[in-house]
């Protein structure tokens, strides 16, 4: 009987520890919801099945969810997470940060202030929160969020730039100077910090000092085209369409969706007389989506250009009569 009751036990237990390491399991794999949404919500829907109360899974398949482009199945399930867990920052933060993805900036903010107030140490939140007042335009208030945010991580290049981004909206160029200047001291190593200066340059008609940010953006990262295509405008408005062209070319073939490099070729095809070319130059930026509501703006001026182009009358075929009869 003893031997038999040892069994049963050695058996329960046996399946106790097999059954604890399986749900270890899955919440190891509910937990990789940014490094393989698809096994993440399978995991989680599993655990959420067994235990519905559960607000971490409930999160971890948000985060999933979000990944792969599912805002508002995503949002579902951080508003659970919230409801089971209200006083649970991050999911505040990550709900934020799917209302910001769907373009809804009010609802992003108040989640983000909420995050906030449970956890104002968190500089990540003021970063996103600037960015959805920055959206909003509303670019006081992003360059205090901003600010905060580098006072919490003084080391996080990308607030380094999203200031300097809310400094140019209010036309404060020095300060995007420093912004920029200050991101590069931190991480010299940044293309993407020595683009956006570079841009400011090219912008402010500093044409030389924004080739030689451009030159050292493409020398850290090679195979980023944006750096191409500043560098390539800032040729053009140098008077050098040949090597304008030269390095647009490239920032289209390095990066196919990107509306600057269009648009900029187009101005230097419409400038060297090549109308066929510069519109249709035009015309595909204006059938790309913007990424950022700069290019949005570019594309309005792409419009007006285009517009123009299209009224102009027909240039003359070459070698016709131009000076009427002798």
């Amino acid at each position: 009987m003893r031997h038999l009751i040892g069994v049963t036990v050695a058996s329960c237990l046996a399946l106790s520890v097999a059954a604890s390491g399986a749900w270890a399991d899955l919440a190891e794999d509910c937990a990789r919801a940014l490094q393989n949404p698809d096994l993440a919500i399978r995991a989680c829907g599993d655990i959420i099945s067994r235990n519905p109360s559960d607000a971490m899974a409930r999160r971890y398949r948000g985060i999933a969810l979000a990944a792969k482009k599912d805002i508002d199945d995503a949002i579902a399930d951080f508003s659970e997470a919230i409801r089971l867990d209200p006083g649970n920052a991050v999911a505040f933060k990550e709900r934020g940060n799917a209302y910001h993805r769907k373009v809804d900036y009010d609802r992003a903010i108040a989640d983000y202030s909420e995050a906030i107030k449970l956890d104002p140490g968190d500089a990540s939140v003021y970063a996103w929160r600037a960015s959805s007042y920055s959206r909003k335009r509303e670019h006081d208030r992003a360059i205090a969020d901003y600010a905060e945010a580098i006072r919490l991580n003084p080391k996080d290049v990308m607030n380094y730039r999203g200031l300097a981004f809310s400094h140019y909206a209010k036309g404060d160029y020095n300060a995007v100077i420093s912004d920029l200047s200050e991101a590069i001291r931190i991480d010299p190593g940044s293309s993407s910090a020595y683009c956006d200066r570079g841009l400011l340059y090219l912008w402010t008609g500093d044409y030389d000092r924004g080739i030689a940010d451009f030159d050292a953006a493409i020398n850290l990262k090679p195979d980023d085209g944006g750096p191409y295509a500043g560098r390539g405008y800032a040729f053009f408005k140098k008077g050098d369409s040949e090597r304008a062209l030269a390095d647009l070319n490239d920032a289209v073939r390095l990066v196919p969706d990107y509306v600057p490099a269009y648009a900029y070729r187009g101005e230097v095809f419409e400038a060297r007389g090549e109308r066929a070319k510069a519109a249709d130059d035009y015309s595909r930026a204006l059938s790309l989506s913007p990424a950022t509501d700069l290019q949005r703006e570019m594309q309005d001026g792409v419009r007006r250009r285009l517009a123009s182009l299209q009224a102009a009358p027909p240039m003359p075929a070459p070698g016709a009569d131009r000076g009427g009869s002798r």
